[in-house]
């Protein structure tokens, strides 16, 4: 994902050309469950998928059969 360098930015802001854009490759790490030493899930982490899923599909269906 390319995002805009704001360190580049922030120090050419103030140039009389005006400042200068550069757009670098952002390393988008992956989403994971939470996993305890020995790599199995926890069962916290299960808990707060079932939960965070549960309410996304509510959501949609709400916004699908309440609207």
């Amino acid at each position: 994902m390319q995002k805009l360098d704001m360190a580049m930015y922030a120090a050419t802001q103030d140039n009389p050309g005006g400042p200068v854009y550069m757009m670098i490759e952002d390393d988008t790490p992956q989403v994971a469950p939470y996993t305890d030493d020995a790599g199995k899930v926890t069962r916290g982490g299960a808990i707060g998928y079932l939960i965070a899923y549960a309410l996304i599909f509510g959501v949609i269906a709400y916004f699908i059969f309440g609207i």
